[in-house]
């Protein structure tokens, strides 16, 4: 999701976070029941789920952060909110380096950076039971994205071109990552479940998980370097930042 973190004096820089391979993020509860088999968000694959997110600068491209919502209703094209159909699920919404996954029994439904606006606004709206606010990319980001959907309390997803580039929890977010991963967690829970790389910014203590991959990976902030600091942000993929 393209979000806008402030940092006092910082200049633009793109920062590619690495991707995790396996990991999944859950919570939240939704609709029914699925079908047997593969399921789909859309035409998305799915996998087994398995047990165990101020003040002025320059903008810099960290691939995911929260732009301000505005009351305006979203928009596809010229249009209001999807006709997509949303697929009817029996769990919730969980977060991931590559992408969401909403949580249908024991099988987690990908829905990875790439798909559609329409696909991602139908079935976050029939999953999380409200509709979002939209707003346009701060034009700090240049065009690293287009638009963002906030779902107060729950996250925001950033679009380019009609596709969904990045996610980010909002505050107090209850999303995690299928290993329970999310705000509030401690460095020793996330680095118990991913291997990450601690750096001090401008922005505070940061991680990123380790490697390399197309959806820019995931990280966010920590209270501070030692192993009790926990979780303050979690993104992931292409997110705009101040620095």
């Amino acid at each position: 999701m393209t979000g806008v973190r402030p940092a006092p004096g910082g200049r633009a820089r793109t920062v590619a976070l690495a991707s995790l391979a396996a990991l999944g993020l859950a919570a939240s509860a939704c609709g029914s029941s699925a079908d047997e088999g593969t399921a789909t968000a859309g035409s998305v694959p799915t996998t087994e789920a398995s047990a165990g997110s101020g003040s002025t600068g320059s903008a810099s491209t960290s691939t995911s952060g929260a732009a301000t919502p505005s009351s305006s209703p979203p928009t596809s094209g010229g249009g209001g909110s999807s006709s997509t159909a949303a697929p009817v699920l029996d769990g919730g919404v969980g977060v991931g380096p590559d992408g969401l996954q909403l949580i249908d029994g024991a099988r987690i439904v990908q829905l990875p950076f790439g798909t559609g606006r329409d696909e991602v606004f139908t079935t976050l709206e029939a999953v999380l039971g409200a509709s979002p606010t939209a707003t346009p990319s701060s034009p700090e980001c240049g065009n690293q994205a287009d638009e963002q959907l906030l779902w107060p309390g729950q996250l925001s997803v950033d679009i380019r071109d009609d596709h969904m580039i990045s996610w980010q929890l909002d505050r107090q977010s209850p999303l995690t990552t299928v290993s329970g991963v999310g705000l509030g967690s401690t460095r020793a829970e996330v680095e118990s479940s991913i291997v990450i790389m601690v750096d001090e910014t401008s922005l505070g203590t940061e991680f990123a998980t380790e490697g390399g991959g197309e959806g820019g990976g995931m990280g966010g902030l920590l209270t501070g370097p030692e192993e009790t600091a926990t979780v303050t942000e979690l993104w992931a993929g292409e997110i705009c930042v101040f620095r």
